[in-house]
């Protein structure tokens, strides 16, 4: 877990000097958003009998009002925005991809369940390259092959029985296969 947490850091290339308020207000933004996903999962892993859809609906209700209303407290222009795209960003985004969230959160172990967190950074850098031209420096790249080793080492791993995955769901490479 160490070896990844270093790959992401790595490839995040976190630099503190010279940082822009908005640099520091997006990395603390980011410790947020992460604060808040370890309280879903605490959540999620508790409450075993609740279906991954109503959990998606659960935190999209919560969290779309407060999301209004900051973007009306900071005086949002919304005649620029491309309704379409908010709408595809919005259903595949946030409805899928919660479902898929809640789903595994409930039925994978935890050790597994980290090769998903530790994956979101490569996605993003993957998607920077091919839709923003973006070059991986060397950093980003060393960060890249440590996120990729650790989850190796997490899968080749004996699986352990983990007390808040479902009973009765797949544990170890029958989760990750499924």
């Amino acid at each position: 877990m160490l070896m990844a947490f270093v790959g992401v850091f790595l490839a995040a290339e976190v630099s503190f000097s010279g940082a822009s308020f908005e640099a520091l207000q997006g990395m603390g933004l980011a410790l947020g958003a992460a604060f808040f996903y370890a309280l879903a999962t605490i959540f999620t892993r508790q409450a075993p009998g609740v279906s991954p859809a109503a959990m998606a609906a659960a935190q999209l209700g919560f969290c779309l009002p407060l999301l209004g209303a900051w973007l009306l407290w900071n005086g949002a222009d919304w005649s620029q925005v491309d309704w379409k795209y908010v709408g595809l960003l919005g259903g595949l985004n946030s409805i899928a991809q919660y479902v898929l969230l809640y789903f595994a959160i409930s039925h994978l172990t935890l050790e597994r369940l980290s090769i998903l967190s530790f994956l979101y950074p490569i996605t993003t850098l993957l998607v920077d390259m091919l839709f923003y031209d973006m070059e991986l420096s060397a950093a980003q790249t060393v960060g890249i092959a440590l996120i990729l080793l650790a989850n190796t080492a997490i899968l080749r791993r004996k699986p352990q029985p983990d007390k808040g995955a479902r009973a009765g769901s797949p544990t170890g490479r029958q989760a990750i296969a499924e």
